[in-house]
């Protein structure tokens, strides 16, 4: 419901056939009585909102610092769940340090009155039955946290995800048809691996199947038994290798990982990229997933 609303504004402006509601405001609060920021929301045609998501980031960049385009497109976003509160919707922004800058904006989700098809990422045909509104961008400096006394809430984090609840809101995938999806939560601080730990996920595959497991440019194919039980998956950084066969040296630095049925990874090697494939068209139904943790020694 992102693609899409670049045809909307073609239908809006160019046709008269479309309004897009006001743009959603967004306040935040970094001065709160429990140190933790909290945002709101006020929302136009609130009546006929789907939903309301809040996301913020202590990967921005800090002004004056060169552009750090690895940084750019690895951002962890946070997702805060919204509660409604006199009219408007309010979430709370649990930070993990105030030594980062914070940037926050949050989105609005709205119906059609009918599917309206789109070209999205990669040129891919799509429909639509809503839309997102986004708000613009609230950025807060490092100073501006310390000032107004906010306070470190997360702790590091042996689990980095428990695929429980609205998980899924913290991964992003460019093929929503497939099963597929990435994270950066590596990148956090809050779920650095610790020295010497190990990867470790269950999984459960109706089929046998084999699942590829990447991250950044290093991938790893894994042979799923298939069947009811679950089934554990350890790894070392050794295990993950490139597309010329590199092995990842360490867990130091990493950023995305992805869990998928199938992925071609490319190196550049002088001017020629190197490219490998990994995995297997899926059999049967998508996996289940099982707290994706580090194992420490």
């Amino acid at each position: 419901n992102y693609e899409v609303a670049s045809q909307l504004w073609f239908d809006q402006y160019l046709k008269g056939e479309f309004e897009f509601p006001k743009t959603p405001q967004l306040e935040v609060n970094l001065k709160t009585d429990s140190g933790t920021p909290q945002a709101w929301l006020g929302v136009d045609r609130a009546a006929t909102a789907l939903g309301v998501e809040f996301y913020y980031t202590q990967h921005g960049q800090v002004d004056g610092e060169k552009h750090d385009m690895d940084n750019t497109k690895h951002r962890f976003w946070h997702y805060a769940a919204a509660k409604k509160h006199d009219g408007n919707w309010i979430a709370d922004l649990p930070v993990a340090s105030v030594d980062k800058p914070l940037w926050v904006f949050a989105n609005v989700i709205y119906p059609l009155e009918k599917p309206v098809g789109y070209a999205g990422y990669y040129y891919r045909i799509g429909e639509s039955k809503e839309f997102t509104l986004s708000s613009l961008m609230s950025m807060h400096s490092a100073e501006d946290l310390k000032a107004a006394g906010v306070k470190a809430a997360f702790k590091p984090s042996l689990t980095i995800e428990s695929f429980k609840g609205e998980w899924e809101k913290e991964w992003f995938s460019y093929r929503p048809e497939e099963w597929g999806m990435q994270t950066n939560k590596l990148y956090s601080e809050i779920w650095s691996a610790p020295e010497g730990a190990s990867l470790a996920l269950d999984v459960k595959s109706a089929e046998a199947n084999k699942l590829v497991i990447t991250i950044d440019e290093f991938g790893v194919e894994v042979d799923l038994t298939g069947g009811s039980d679950w089934q554990t998956i350890v790894l070392l950084p050794e295990n993950f290798e490139n597309a010329i066969g590199e092995k990842l040296e360490s867990w130091d630095g990493v950023r995305n990982l992805s869990l998928t049925a199938e992925k071609t990874l490319r190196t550049r090697v002088g001017k020629e990229n190197k490219q490998k494939k990994f995995g297997a068209a899926w059999k049967g139904d998508a996996p289940v997933f099982r707290e994706l943790r580090w194992v420490q020694k």
